[in-house]
């Protein structure tokens, strides 16, 4: 799931057959677990809410393939340290180099 699927009409009704799909042996993938995302007119939920939903209703863990996760900053620098990228919140932004021990994130917002 991602921002862009939410505003182009993420509903309840698929919201619960991902979790049918996932009770029935299917996994979990997420390119990122971000709580929110700025918009023009204010915060808007990500996929994080959504993604922490089917966790806790499935029981399951989902792989997270996107930033902020180690691996995926790795991937793409070639064995480069890895730092911050620009994402929706705290976690996007700089959870690379927290996820490495170090701190980040605006002041503020929730981490």
């Amino acid at each position: 799931m991602c921002s862009s699927a939410i505003s182009a009409g993420f509903t309840y009704e698929r919201l619960d057959r991902a979790f049918r799909h996932l009770v029935d042996g299917a996994e979990l993938v997420a390119l990122q677990k971000n709580r929110y995302w700025q918009q023009e007119d204010g915060l808007s939920l990500d996929a994080g809410p959504f993604v922490a939903a089917l966790e806790y209703a499935s029981c399951k863990v989902a792989t997270v393939i996107g930033k902020p996760e180690k691996a995926f900053f790795e991937a793409a620098l070639g064995g480069a340290q890895a730092r911050s990228a620009p994402g929706g919140d705290g976690r996007g932004r700089c959870g690379g180099g927290r996820g490495r021990g170090e701190g980040g994130g605006p002041p503020g917002l929730p981490r």
